[in-house]
């Protein structure tokens, strides 16, 4: 139900960002933000539950098409795929699947081959590679997330404190994060922060 709504909805920015160029191409810039308000409208007015996941993926659908194009020229660096993970977050996966699922819509119908004509085959393999761009861009999110979490697990926490200190921020701040990452109690958490050269 939610992939169908989402399919529904994902668009529905278009006609109100649509602009013509001068060469006569269409463009439809910040559709996908105009479209997740939109969104989050209709679902709450019938009722739907996860309205936040869905309008989440609505205004993201266009980030996968955008860093697939940055995969493609070989341009999608580290820090974009972790910002990109933490954009996503617990969604991933839905958002993959829902960003096939609009490839598929563009080449699967009887009458793209009649309607794309000579063009047809190539526009296939074009948007069949994109499908495979898609599974490429999870398996780096999910190895670059696995990356992070290890070298996190790994940090020694004196070390962890002296980064955080280079941060600029408060003693204690850095207390209370201590204390939420390591589990530690207040006065094994100063203990860390003396061990770190923190007063």
């Amino acid at each position: 139900r939610k992939y169908r709504l989402m399919a529904i909805l994902h668009d529905i920015g278009k006609p109100a960002t649509r602009a013509e160029e001068e060469g006569g191409r269409v463009r439809f810039f910040g559709h996908a933000d105009v479209g997740a308000e939109m969104t989050k409208d209709i679902l709450e007015e019938i009722g739907e539950s996860d309205v936040d996941i869905m309008v989440k993926l609505v205004k993201m659908h266009m980030d996968v098409l955008e860093r697939i194009n940055l995969l493609k020229k070989d341009q999608l660096s580290d820090k974009a795929v972790r910002r990109f993970a933490r954009k996503a977050g617990d969604q991933l996966e839905m958002l993959a699947n829902f960003a096939k699922a609009n490839i598929r819509s563009l080449i699967d119908p009887d009458v793209v081959p009649e309607i794309r004509g000579e063009a047809w085959e190539e526009f296939r393999e074009e948007q069949e590679k994109n499908i495979d761009l898609i599974d490429q861009l999870v398996l780096r999110v999910s190895a670059e997330t696995e990356k992070q979490e290890t070298q996190k697990a790994v940090q020694n926490p004196v070390d962890f404190a002296k980064g955080l200190t280079s941060r600029g921020l408060p003693a204690e701040q850095i207390k209370n994060i201590i204390m939420k990452k390591y589990g530690k109690p207040e006065q094994a958490a100063l203990g860390i922060m003396r061990g770190a050269g923190i007063e």
